[in-house]
């Protein structure tokens, strides 16, 4: 477990879900291994697994207040703020003193436009728990949607000071250089990241937002490929099989009149199928075609 808690504190949450899964295997009824994978996707935002790990966490302890906190971090990615805030109000109550509680609190104020508020109870949660890099993280972010670039800077550094591999400190260090105007910087915090995982969201998101500012085309690619691979497999294929319902549908009307038409729709469906399967993996090639460039740079 102590393998797992490294890699969460470093924001290495791929590699600490593998492990984890590894460890529920073995043993699954392991109540904190259930508890710390529903974090980690919950952290890669894979909101509907993480919930299912929660419930078996509260299955395991009901009163406990880990599942319960699970859960309702679960809940505030899926947007149910109502069911995640009674979830939340019982952690507040079995853990008052628990800093993770009054981050929590402060992410469903910050869910609901509660900036103010929002950042009090992420100052709050520093106060009570400062060796806490997560909670230094979500200050970051709240301040610099704010606009409070000085203070984001300060808190931003503390993480990176700490935990110089951190990658969520690494890209928020590269939002706000791409914020201020320094591209360069900016890529180079983000290809730090995706060194260390190129499937985190957020390096990905800010590679396609710098690759926007120096060619809008090029952009453009990077951010279609982004939300396809966060897709994934399913959505993707659900997509393709709509697109066909939809393309054959529209050539039973087309033959009765035009084969131009019929030859255009068919086109188009392939044109999906293309994009929905191939060009992810083509987006893959060029991803890491990119980050062994700069390994080579830093040999």
């Amino acid at each position: 477990m102590k393998d797992v808690e490294d890699l969460f504190d470093k924001g290495q949450y791929s590699k600490a879900c593998s492990l984890l899964k590894e460890l529920l295997g073995q043993d699954p009824n392991h109540f904190f291994g259930h508890f710390l994978l529903s974090l980690c996707l919950c952290k890669l935002q894979r909101f509907w697994g993480a919930r299912q790990e929660a419930q078996i966490t509260i299955e395991l302890d009901p009163k406990a207040w880990q599942g319960h906190f699970a859960e309702a971090q679960a809940l505030l990615g899926l947007e149910r703020y109502q069911q995640a805030h009674r979830h939340a109000e019982y952690v507040l109550e079995m853990a008052p003193d628990l800093g993770s509680a009054h981050h929590l609190s402060a992410k469903l104020s910050l869910a609901t436009g509660d900036f103010a508020r929002a950042e009090e109870s992420f100052k709050q949660a520093v106060q009570l728990s400062p060796r806490e890099l997560d909670f230094l993280s979500d200050l970051a972010k709240i301040q610099l949607v704010s606009g409070k670039k000085e203070p984001a800077r300060q808190t931003i550094e503390k993480i990176l000071n700490a935990a110089p591999e951190h990658i969520d400190g690494q890209v928020l260090m590269g939002c706000l250089n791409l914020d201020e105007g320094r591209l360069q910087e900016a890529s180079d915090y983000a290809i730090r990241a995706l060194l260390q995982d190129h499937e985190h969201l957020g390096a990905r998101r800010l590679m396609a937002e710098i690759k926007a500012q120096t060619n809008p085309l090029l952009g453009t690619w990077w951010k279609f490929n982004d939300k396809m691979l966060e897709f994934g497999q399913d959505k993707t294929a659900l997509i393709v099989l709509v697109s066909y319902v939809i393309a054959r549908f529209a050539i039973n009307l087309a033959n009765q009149g035009s084969n131009t038409l019929s030859f255009c729709i068919w086109f188009g469906f392939y044109g999906i199928c293309f994009l929905a399967w191939l060009a992810p993996a083509l987006f893959h090639v060029i991803l890491k075609s990119e980050l062994d460039k700069s390994r080579m740079k830093d040999l």
